[in-house]
C-alpha cells in the first residue's frame, strides 16, 4: 500500500510540474522557446500538449520559415490523436498553402487517409465515402508515380466494397419489408452500379425472387406480365450461375410460376 501511495504521489507531482511547465510556455512571449517546446512534445509523442503549443504558436509564425514544419506537425498531431476530421482539414490546408513543399505530396495523401480513417462501418451512413474516393483519386491523378499509389488503390477498393454492401443491404431491406417491386428496382440498380461486386450472384437471385413475389401477390390482370418478367430474370440467373447455391430455390419458384401461368392462360 505504501508503494502504491508513493507512486500516486509521484505521478501527481510529476503531472503538476508538467502542467506548470506547459502553462509557463504558453504564457511566454519567447517564440523560440515555444517552437522548441512544441517540437519536443511532438517528438516525445505527447501530441495533446504539442497541439496546444503549436496552436498558440502558428499565428505568431506567419511569414516565418518555421511555419511550414509547425503546420505539418500540427496536422500530424491531430491524426495521431485520432481527430481525423481535423487532421484531414489541416493536411488539406497545408497542401493548399505549401503546394511546392517537400511535404506537399505526403500532406495531400494524409488528407485523404484521414478521411478514410473517419469512414464508419458499411452498415452506417456512407455519405462521406464518395468524397473520400474522390480524394484518393485526386491524389493519384496529382502524383501518378507516388509510393502511396498502391495504398490509395487498396483503400479505394475497400470503400467501393463498403458502398456495394450498403447498397445491397438497402435493397434487401425492401425485400424484408415486403416491398418487392422496390426491391427489384434496388437490386437492378445494384447490378448496374457494382458489376464487379462479389455480391452480384446473390443480387441476381434476389432480383428474380422479388419479381416472383411481386407476381405471386398480384391480381390476375397484372399477374401474367409480372410472371413473364420473373421468368426472364430466372433464365438470366440460371444462365450465369449454373452452380449457384440458390439454384434449387429458384427452380422451385420457376415450377410454381409455370403452373400459375398455365392457370391464367
Amino acid at each position: 500500500m505504501k508503494i502504491v501511495r508513493l507512486i500516486i504521489i509521484y505521478l501527481l507531482v510529476f503531472f503538476s510540474i508538467s502542467c506548470n511547465q506547459l502553462n509557463r510556455v504558453l504564457k511566454s512571449n519567447d517564440l523560440e522557446r515555444k517552437y522548441k517546446t512544441a517540437i519536443y512534445y511532438y517528438q516525445a509523442k505527447d501530441y495533446d500538449k504539442a497541439i496546444l503549443v503549436f496552436e498558440d504558436l502558428i499565428p505568431s509564425l506567419i511569414g516565418d520559415k518555421r511555419s511550414e514544419l509547425v503546420q505539418f506537425y500540427f496536422s500530424y498531431c491531430h491524426y495521431y490523436e485520432e481527430l481525423y476530421t481535423s487532421s484531414a482539414h489541416y493536411f488539406s490546408s497545408f497542401y493548399k498553402s505549401y503546394g511546392r513543399s517537400q511535404y506537399a505530396e505526403e500532406a495531400l495523401f494524409m488528407s485523404a487517409k484521414s478521411l478514410f480513417k473517419d469512414i464508419p462501418i458499411y452498415t452506417l451512413d456512407q455519405s462521406n465515402t464518395l468524397t473520400t474516393i474522390e480524394a484518393f483519386q485526386n491524389f493519384i491523378d496529382t502524383y501518378p508515380n507516388s509510393s502511396y499509389k498502391q495504398e490509395c488503390n487498396e483503400n479505394i477498393e475497400t470503400l467501393q466494397v463498403n458502398l456495394a454492401k450498403k447498397a445491397f443491404e438497402i435493397a434487401y431491406q425492401y425485400e424484408k419489408l415486403g416491398r418487392f417491386e422496390s426491391a427489384v428496382v434496388a437490386f437492378s440498380n445494384f447490378q448496374l452500379d457494382f458489376p464487379g461486386s462479389q455480391l452480384r450472384e446473390e443480387a441476381e437471385y434476389h432480383k428474380f425472387f422479388n419479381q416472383y413475389r411481386a407476381a405471386e401477390l398480384s391480381i390476375d390482370s397484372k399477374k401474367k406480365g409480372r410472371i413473364e418478367k420473373a421468368l426472364k430474370y430466372y433464365y438470366s440467373f440460371i444462365e450465369r450461375y449454373k452452380d449457384s447455391e440458390y439454384l434449387k430455390k429458384a427452380q422451385s419458384y420457376f415450377i410454381q410460376m409455370r403452373k400459375e401461368l398455365e392457370r391464367i392462360q
